[in-house]
């Protein structure tokens, strides 16, 4: 392939004189190494080829005598300043001193440059005796002047480089779609980055900061008047080194041909002082290499480069000014021949700027480039947990349809929600012991995959009942078709005398939850509703699925918080983990929204024409367990080809070695009883161990509240399952998202010692406990119904207008009356007409005369309440998880700054798997059991007793927000207890999370890890070492 581009090269480079009848070619690249190499190195080829062939060079690069310039002629200018070290000066040294580019330099480089060579009368005078026949000059812009010899010549040039700026040559092309080379953009700019280089390209157009507008008249004043513009338009040809792998697309014009890969080639032999080097090093070698651009680095990060490079398990090459400090373990050079170090068969690592030279040569000889950083981590898990999160909570806005649909009791419903904290019970422990020892990114990858797998095994009781479902939609079908169908009556309990009834009898038990007790005939019971013939099986898969997701959870928890921290200055992770933390709660708030959205979808998809607030509508709870399933398995992809650390770790190093030897042959029983002792030093740490269990209290009044909060908005309020959905997604854990993001901002930009953490930890908690009052008196009186004589009846009527219907058995199923009444069923309110969605011929129904048929009597649902609670109530809930979640960042730096290093990944397992055995764990079975205490009214059907159809509005009320409110109270009086132990200890905190010195000025966020065949070599931390253009590659 290289010599397919280099022929490719030559040919349009030959071809060209050729033309014009000859063969003398004079290439004059810029004066600097690296690009001096690359013509060079096509140079070369051109004069194998029989051609005369002149290369220009400034005197200092003539003075290095590093580059071959075999059966080439070089024509050696003078200069009085270096070119290359004001422009490391300007760039690379304003870098390291935390400044900006000085691009006003950078362009005075570029003048000063071609003043120097287009002043120069003898040097004019040689090319000019040379009579060449083209010219070949470097694609960049600051040397565009350059082309004046050619113009005063009549010779026609060409441009060759390593990089292709449209914007900078002025030619007109499609500007906002094309990423800027001086920008860290990319071909997914958001619209203002369009903008921005839309503007940008329009000014380059314009304005040429890089040349004298009369460039031409200063230096070629017996020529026409040109623009520089005009010239560079008049090149013959550009070669541009570069390829589409390494690039993004880019417009083009015709003449710009891409000829990447070109100063690829086998590896020569090296250098002696090289090659034993090499030869030597059997464990491998680090090549180390920053472009010709940086080669003074600063001091301090000179220092700490040598000192990770010795402590490596490879030799090293460095190239750099500095002497080495031990010269068998690390050579330094300020030159080195790159391409033919890595083509030795011992070079393990490439670690360089990401020069162009470098990744051709890099891909040659067979490196993979690789990137890691902790910011793409923290986003990458943000993503998978916010997806698994997602799905976490998805089955709590779905609690009131599964319920509806398989005859659910809340006890039930709970202990399903309780069993994802059983499987996380069964794993937590192990997995927060294995923290340190497994591969972290993969090991979450896998646990997101089995989230996906557990979301599709809930989908399984929905896609077995399909076919019944089906036959429920048609036959709603059919009733809203035909108003005069008699069939249509076993969809609702009607008025009907005795021998209607029998019939009644026979279809009743088709209803999917209201049917009455018809279960006596066998077709009865075959024609059953999927509420009664699926529950067990409904209730087994969901209860695996809830399962499965506990157990992939587990490493989600512990796992992602270790890393981050361990890969991250100490005063830096509570910003990584608070933006976690924030974006994992917009999986809640997503699972509600969506799941509002499902709803108001019927279960099979299918029109109805039933509303939404039709006590038979079912939504499609199956459509969320689906999306968000498949789109954890693709999320999780990944996270696969992150390495195992990002940053060196000596401490765990040193931890991992002292293990080895005080185990002495017993590492199975070793690590039991270290993990029993780091257990028991971790719960004998009593700010740990207090805030730990007044969290257990928090947690488990929260969750059992979040666990059936969609059913008491439903209920309370009075609103659709969609509606509580979108108001719980929107209100609440928009609220519980930003207040973990402020809090973890806050935390950040403050550095909050652990000790003020405790203490705004207790504030806003007692002002959250205070708050949380309100759910006592905040709700909405309980609705009359119209029952007739029943146990249940809030307002008694006569049996008058209804005593024919037979009533005394109907299945609950609320109607509102035109006169404003709710019945208790339809039968009782009279109907005995189903007109499709509204019931005719009500006898109990006061209708004024000359109404039209076609007018409802009665519809389907409780008539409209007064109530003007719902949005006191809204307003306050905001603010009380607003100021809630706020202490969540503050309270995990408390509890992981609490105890030593050592025992971190325990305390933070052990941490999880107490707030969740008593916490998590028992809260949905707990409210469970409180919310069925309120019940007034239960469905029944052929499998016994089903869901509550009516409940107690006061009593739900006080017992839902009673329980609550003791957690609350719980968890304030441990933190208050917390923070005066911790007062009255000398050091309850740990140094670790005390600020690190700064080694120097060097922009963070940047980590590199170099691999090779499974073997991980962990080089530096930008923060503390390198520079912001490192990049770490890997030869396999």
């Amino acid at each position: 392939m290289t010599q397919l581009l280099l022929f490719t090269a030559v040919c349009c480079l030959v071809l060209l004189p050729l033309c014009v009848g000859g063969k003398r070619v004079v290439f004059m690249p810029t004066p600097f190494t690296s690009n001096t190499n690359y013509h060079t190195n096509v140079a070369r080829t051109l004069a194998r080829q029989g051609h005369e062939v002149w290369l220009t060079m400034p005197d200092y690069l003539v003075n290095r005598r590093v580059l071959d310039t075999t059966n080439l002629t070089v024509i050696e200018y003078q200069t009085l300043i270096n070119f290359e070290e004001m422009f490391t000066a300007a760039f690379a040294g304003n870098y390291f001193k935390g400044l900006p580019d000085d691009w006003d330099v950078f362009m005075s480089i570029g003048l000063q440059f071609c003043d120097t060579l287009l002043t120069n009368v003898s040097f004019y005078k040689k090319v000019k005796e040379l009579r060449p026949d083209l010219f070949v000059f470097a694609n960049i812009p600051f040397i565009n002047m350059m082309t004046i010899i050619s113009y005063r010549l009549g010779v026609p040039f060409a441009f060759l480089g390593t990089a292709y700026a449209p914007s900078y040559q002025r030619i007109p092309l499609q500007p906002c779609n094309m990423p800027l080379i001086i920008f860290s953009f990319n071909n997914h700019m958001t619209f203002f980055q369009r903008v921005l280089t839309t503007l940008i390209h329009v000014y380059a157009s314009v304005v040429d900061g890089f040349s004298y507008k009369d460039a031409v008249s200063r230096y070629a004043p017996e020529m026409p008047f040109l623009t520089i513009d005009m010239l560079v338009a008049r090149a013959e040809i550009w070669l541009v080194e570069t390829d589409h792998i390494l690039d993004y697309p880019r417009p083009s014009m015709p003449n710009v041909k891409l000829i990447g890969g070109t100063v690829t080639g086998p590896g020569k032999p090296l250098p002696p002082q090289f090659k034993s080097f090499m030869d030597d090093a059997k464990e491998g070698v680090v090549i180390v290499t920053f472009g010709s651009y940086v080669l003074s680095l600063p001091e301090p990060i000179t220092q700490k480069i040598i000192s990770v490079l010795q402590d490596l398990p490879f030799k090293s090459i460095f190239r750099s000014n500095i002497s080495s400090p031990n010269s068998k373990k690390i050579v330094t050079s300020s030159w080195i021949p790159q391409n033919d170090l890595l083509a030795h068969p011992n070079t393990r690592v490439f670690v360089s700027h990401c020069g162009k030279n470098g990744q051709y040569e890099a891909l040659f000889h067979a490196v993979p480039v690789r990137c890691a950083r902790i910011g793409c981590f923290t986003l990458l898990v943000s993503l998978i947990t916010l997806t698994t999160s997602t799905l976490n909570t998805y089955l709590n806005s779905q609690v009131t349809t599964l319920e509806r649909q398989f005859g659910l009791s809340s006890s039930i419903s709970g202990m399903i929600l309780s069993c994802n904290e059983l499987g996380y019970l069964l794993t937590i422990l192990p997995f927060s012991h294995l923290a340190r020892r497994l591969h972290v990114p993969r090991a979450l990858a896998v646990s997101t995959m089995m989230f996906g797998l557990a979301g599709l095994v809930c989908t399984i009781p929905f896609l077995a009942s399909r076919n019944s479902l089906l036959a429920v939609t048609w036959s709603l079908k059919d009733l809203n078709a035909s108003q005069s169908d008699v069939s249509s009556s076993y969809i609702v309990p009607l008025c009907a005398d005795d021998s209607f009834d029998r019939s009644l009898d026979d279809n009743l038990s088709l209803n999917m939850s209201y049917g009455r007790d018809s279960c006596i005939a066998e077709h009865s019971r075959k024609k059953a509703a999927v509420s009664e013939d699926w529950k067990g099986l409904a209730v087994a898969f969901l209860t695996i699925g809830m399962i499965l997701q506990g157990c992939a959870k587990s490493p989600r928890h512990v796992f992602a918080g270790v890393y981050i921290d361990d890969n991250v200055l100490k005063t830096e992770s509570s910003l990584h983990i608070g933006i976690v933390g924030s974006i994992t709660l917009f999986g809640p708030v997503l699972a509600y929204v969506l799941g509002g959205v499902f709803t108001r979808l019927y279960i099979t998809l299918e029109d109805t024409g039933l509303s939404p607030l039709d006590p038979r509508w079912i939504g499609a709870w199956w459509l969320g367990f689906l999306v968000f399933g498949i789109t954890s398995i693709v999320t999780a992809v990944p996270l696969v080809f992150f390495p195992r650390r990002l940053r060196p770790q000596p401490h765990l190093a040193a931890l991992k070695e002292e293990r080895k030897r005080a185990a002495k042959g017993r590492q199975c029983t070793y690590g039991i009883i270290e993990f029993l002792r780091s257990v028991m030093r971790v719960l004998m740490t009593p700010v740990y161990t207090l805030v730990v269990l007044g969290l257990c209290c928090l947690v488990l009044g929260q969750t059992g509240l979040y666990a059936f909060l969609p059913k008491y908005l439903e209920t309370q309020f009075f609103l659709p399952t969609w509606k509580a959905n979108v108001t719980i997604g929107l209100v609440n854990l928009m609220a519980m998202s930003l207040g973990t993001l402020i809090g973890g901002y806050v935390t950040s930009r403050f550095k909050f010692p652990p000790m003020t953490c405790l203490k705004v930890m207790v504030i806003l908690n007692a002002v959250c406990t205070c708050l949380s009052v309100s759910g006592f008196v905040l709700g909405c009186d309980q609705p009359h119904i119209d029952t007739g004589v029943t146990s249940h009846s809030v307002m008694n009527t006569t049996q008058r207008c209804q005593s024919s219907c037979q009533c005394d058995d109907s299945p609950y199923f609320p109607t509102c009356g035109a006169d404003g009444v709710t019945y208790f069923s339809p039968c009782h309110a009279g109907c005995s007409e189903n007109r499709g969605t509204f019931y005719g011929n009500c006898s109990c129904i006061e209708m004024p005369k000359k109404t039209s048929q076609l007018v409802p009597e009665a519809v389907p649902g409780l008539c409209a309440q007064r109530c003007t609670t719902f949005y006191p109530y809204v307003a306050i809930s905001f603010f009380l998880e607003l100021l809630g979640t706020m202490s969540i960042l503050p309270c995990f730096i408390v509890v992981i700054r609490s105890i030593a290093e050592v025992d971190k990944p325990v305390a933070i397992g052990l941490y999880s798997f107490l707030y969740t055995i008593l916490g998590w764990f028992p809260a949905p079975v707990l409210y469970g059991q409180v919310v069925d205490t309120t019940c007034l009214l239960w469905s029944s059907g052929c499998a016994g007793r089903g869901s509550c159809s009516l409940y107690d509005l006061r009593a739900f009320r006080h017992r839902m927000f009673g329980t609550f409110f003791t957690t609350r109270v719980a968890y304030l009086v441990f933190l208050v207890i917390a923070l005066a132990v911790a007062s009255r200890m000398k050091k309850p905190f740990f140094a670790h999370c005390e600020a690190e010195p700064e080694v120097s000025t060097v922009p963070k966020d940047e980590k590199v890890v170099l691999t090779k065949n499974m073997t991980t070599v962990e080089v530096v931390n930008k923060k503390e070492i390198l520079c912001d253009s490192l990049t770490s590659t890997t030869l396999v």
